[in-house]
């Protein structure tokens, strides 16, 4: 019994991880837009250098990968533990899968949502570990 426990820690501590970099990511891929926008206006894509196109490109790709790799990671929570996927959370993951340019608004729909589904899940695990201490005291005492 212990195994299985471990193992779904593990893996609810890689889903964690897989949060924190969509985060970190998300965060420096906003800032290169932003900064990409002060720079040429909101409309300036087309003006970029061939380096800026190659920086965006990539900081697209890391982005869209990490969406994927924790979209694919909580949609196995879901269906372990039985729980419907979150529509808003699955509604911008399809955006940012069709759209070539991740639109800020999706990703920060799907950053929050995300967190969202990590913290519900921390949270149902904390409810569950803390009915069995309680149950473990109760029957000792």
């Amino acid at each position: 019994m212990d195994e299985k426990k471990n193992a779904a820690a593990s893996y609810i501590m890689t889903f964690y991880q897989e949060v924190q970099a969509v985060k970190q990511t998300y965060a420096a891929y906003l800032d290169l837009i932003l900064d990409l926008q002060l720079s040429y206006g909101v409309e300036g894509i087309s003006k970029l250098e061939d380096d800026q196109k190659d920086t965006v490109k990539s900081a697209i790709k890391q982005l869209r990968y990490l969406v994927i790799q924790s979209m694919t990671s909580y949609k196995a929570i879901t269906q372990s533990t039985k729980k419907d996927i979150n529509k808003k959370l699955q509604q911008s993951y399809d955006n940012i899968k069709k759209d070539y340019i991740i639109k800020i608004k999706d990703i920060e729909l799907f950053t929050e949502e995300l967190n969202r589904a990590l913290l519900d899940q921390v949270i149902t695990n904390l409810l569950k570990t803390s009915e069995d201490i309680i149950s473990d005291i109760y029957k000792d005492g």
